[in-house]
């Protein structure tokens, strides 16, 4: 259960984080985040969890293809399926969430990776990513108007 709670925790920072080291300020929106969809964000991400991380590298690392092969195939998968849904403008975060979690799912299980999923879900659609106001260097009387 340990595993769930880190899990839980890691995937509410894990886009908190990757807000900050771009540049960009997370603010909780007034997102309407209402059961039916917190059931759906919650639903998907058991399922993408089950397909790519549990089905695709559980039946690939047993057959004589390997784990490596299995990684590749779940990652390429999750990220297409992605870019396919959101457009490739999503594909460099896709990717590292989708380096992220194939860890998550290994050292914290499958329910771990579906906990982390949920929570990033969560964060995802609760919050906003702004750029911080650029300040001009320029004296506002040399500011071009």
């Amino acid at each position: 259960m340990l595993n769930v709670v880190i899990a839980l925790l890691l995937g509410a920072a894990f886009p908190v984080i990757v807000a900050f080291c771009s540049g960009k300020r997370t603010r909780l929106t007034r997102a309407d985040i209402r059961p039916g969809r917190l059931v759906l964000l919650a639903a998907s991400a058991a399922g993408e969890e089950t397909i790519w991380r549990l089905g695709i590298l559980t039946a690939f690392a047993a057959t004589n293809t390997g784990l490596a092969i299995a990684i590749f195939l779940s990652v390429l998968g999750f990220i297409v399926l992605h870019a396919l849904a959101f457009g490739w403008n999503v594909l460099p975060y896709i990717a590292v969430f989708t380096v992220v979690i194939t860890p998550v799912f290994f050292a914290l299980s499958w329910l771990g990776a579906i906990a982390f999923h949920i929570a990033h879900n969560v964060v995802v659609a609760s919050t906003t990513n702004s750029s911080p106001p650029q300040r001009s260097a320029s004296p506002a009387s040399q500011v071009v108007w």
